[in-house]
């Protein structure tokens, strides 16, 4: 009986003869499995790692949009009986029966002002823009709309309740301007109470 050897390979140049032994076959499935999905491939880790990434980038743009926030002046629309300040963060309505009218006046809040602030506390502030509640170097709390300038219109309370300071356009014209429309004002509603 003659027994059949099967070399693997003749010499170490016969590259074919090494493959041609080498090679199996291997088993075909009936169906074709179906690709995992690659949300399905990420580690739970992976998936923790992309959301970090995003409420960082999130995290990033809020400050940065506080950091950079300058609108200017906040837009006012003055009537007979109010001022209404319209800003992001703190806008309010003043009526003009609550405002010392004859004392409003641009004070300066720069240098050794008593109207200079001093201390936030409860509003928005970063280095081009001011809103909300604010104690100034007098020791009053205020509620102040500052943009970059310097002088402010100051609206003093009549009575009980906050002053408020404001930067406008043309700051001396504005004073002239409150002064004209709430005088009359306060004129028409003491005519209007009297007998």
């Amino acid at each position: 009986m003659l027994l059949k050897t099967t070399r693997l390979c003749s010499s170490p140049g016969d590259v074919n003869g090494f493959l041609a032994a080498i090679q199996t076959t291997p088993p075909v499935p009936a169906t074709s499995p179906t690709m995992p999905s690659s949300d399905s491939q990420r580690s739970p880790r992976s998936r923790l790692n992309l959301a970090g990434v995003g409420i960082a980038v999130v995290v990033l743009g809020v400050v940065a949009f506080a950091f950079l926030y300058s609108p200017g002046p906040p837009s006012v629309a003055l009537t007979p009986t109010s001022l209404t300040i319209h800003d992001r963060f703190y806008p309010v309505t003043v009526n003009a029966a609550n405002v010392d009218v004859e004392h409003i006046r641009v004070a300066e809040i720069s240098g050794n002002s008593e109207w200079r602030p001093t201390e936030r506390t409860n509003g928005f502030s970063n280095p081009h823009y001011h809103s909300g509640f604010f104690r100034v170097a007098n020791g009053q709390k205020v509620r102040m709309y500052w943009a970059e300038g310097r002088r402010l219109v100051l609206l003093p309370p009549k009575g009980q309740g906050n002053a408020v300071l404001l930067e406008v356009d043309r700051s001396e014209e504005f004073v002239q301007e409150l002064r004209r429309e709430w005088g009359n004002a306060s004129v028409h509603v003491a005519i209007v109470r009297s007998p």
